[in-house]
């Protein structure tokens, strides 16, 4: 795991385009984590995943009416089972000759520190409130979703509630640990972004991020 790079984030902050420009820039065998979701859920197990198994359950209005505060400790859990499965699949490609790069809101700082070779390993994204709930609602699933919830406003709320204080939470944990925690808030494009995370990665110079 020492020749992997992980790019976290919470939702909507720009790491799958990110992680996309990385991989084709630099040579990096990208895994994006959303793609490991349905092999993960095809093997489910209540016992290794209890968290995501409960989850799986309910229904989105089920979901959606629950206090915020209750929502960030499940996704925090859930995120956590799925990185586990993410790690078996990240290991089944090191060593095939290029340098893995792994993005996905699953990845939970104090989880992969141990893992890393150096603070340059792992770099996460966080986006304000505003500019998360702002490209939630242009994400053209998100509406389906909503439909199913009796109170599809209020429902958004506390979805988009529940991810800001993600967010906050994962910019201490970064913090808290001594690690890169850039701040996306829009003021950036996603190649000006890139290019400060290929410097945080040392993948290339400061002159990649054009000042």
């Amino acid at each position: 795991m020492r020749s992997v790079l992980w790019l976290g984030g919470a939702p909507c902050a720009g790491k799958s385009s990110v992680a996309q420009l990385l991989g084709e820039r630099f040579g990096l065998d990208v895994v994006h984590v959303d793609d490991t979701f349905d092999a993960l859920i095809a093997q489910l197990d209540p016992l290794r995943h209890p968290v995501l198994s409960g989850w799986m359950a309910l229904s989105w209005d089920e979901r959606w009416t629950r206090p915020p505060e209750v929502l960030l400790d499940e996704v925090v859990a859930c995120y956590r089972e799925h990185l586990g499965f993410v790690r078996e699949q990240v290991l089944s490609r090191v060593g095939r000759g290029r340098r893995v790069l792994v993005e996905g809101s699953v990845i939970l700082p104090a989880d992969v520190a141990p893992t890393l070779g150096g603070p340059a390993d792992a770099v996460w994204l966080v986006p304000t409130a505003e500019f998360q709930a702002h490209h939630y609602a242009q994400r053209p699933w998100v509406g389906g979703v909503l439909r199913e919830c009796a109170d599809p406003a209020g429902a958004f709320g506390r979805w988009m509630e529940r991810d800001a204080r993600f967010a906050a939470w994962l910019g201490d944990e970064v913090r808290a640990l001594g690690l890169a925690c850039i701040a996306v808030d829009g003021s950036r494009s996603v190649d000006e972004v890139a290019g400060v995370v290929a410097v945080r990665f040392g993948l290339a110079g400061g002159g990649e991020t054009g000042g």
